[in-house]
């Protein structure tokens, strides 16, 4: 079955090659509208609401093609794919501040 690219945070790619995902070409030039905003929260929505963990929460964000790295005080979501930071926890609604109320603290 083919997967569909749109629809998903990942392409698959062979091992040879490296491509950026839509949502790193989105915040390369800027083009992070707001639906495509709405949409990759929604799409990431249950992975950060159903996390008990830290670890968790990477291993699922990784399987979905993004990590998390912090910068200063805020949280940010990586694509893997391509390194681009995407936009702020915040952003999709989680803030850095609450998940950490939740997970517990995350180291610098």
């Amino acid at each position: 079955m083919r997967r569909n690219h749109a629809l998903t945070a990942t392409a698959l790619v062979p091992h040879d090659r490296f491509v950026r995902s839509e949502w790193a070409k989105a915040r390369n030039f800027n083009r992070l509208d707001f639906e495509m905003a709405a949409w990759l929260r929604m799409h990431l929505f249950e992975v950060f609401r159903k996390a008990s963990n830290w670890g968790e929460l990477n291993t699922k964000l990784h399987v979905t093609g993004f990590y998390l790295k912090r910068s200063g005080t805020h949280l940010w979501l990586w694509d893997c794919h391509s390194n681009v930071e995407i936009c702020t926890c915040s952003f999709l609604g989680f803030p850095s501040m609450d998940l950490e109320m939740r997970l517990g603290s995350v180291g610098q």
